[in-house]
């Protein structure tokens, strides 16, 4: 299989949704780089510009049509403000047997289990691309 596909229909429990990243996600994506938390833990530098982000966002999309990822915004189910993101990455194209799911969280996402939530929705996504569970660590 090359590339991997985004899901269709998107991927929703009723309370958040994971969908394709937009151009105009920029601004949002941007403003993590002002978020300490995130700079510190995840590979988000410090006063990241949006032409990073869309730098970014064409990097993803190539791993995406390389089989090796897809990156999803993580988004209100109802009103489709960005909370976040969420990837799979498999780090062998060949064998979608094991997969890793990352993620993040904007601040007044944190603490109400929009990332479980997120998470679980990327295990569907994983399995459909044919990883499996009991790969988990």
């Amino acid at each position: 299989m090359t590339g991997l596909p985004f899901p269709e229909p998107r991927l929703s429990d009723g309370v958040v949704a994971l969908r394709p990243w937009r151009h105009e996600d920029a601004p949002v994506k941007a403003a993590w780089g002002r978020d300490t938390a995130i700079v510190r833990w995840t590979g988000v530098p410090a006063n990241y510009a949006e032409e990073a982000a869309l730098a970014w966002a064409a990097t993803v999309e190539a791993a995406r049509q390389a089989g090796r990822a897809v990156a999803l915004a993580i988004v209100d189910d109802a009103s489709g403000v960005v909370l976040g993101s969420c990837d799979l990455r498999l780090p062998d194209a060949e064998d979608r047997a094991l997969g890793e799911v990352g993620y993040l969280l904007a601040r007044e996402a944190r603490g109400r289990g929009i990332a479980t939530r997120a998470v679980v929705l990327s295990v569907t996504l994983s399995e459909h691309l044919g990883a499996s569970r009991r790969h988990c660590r």
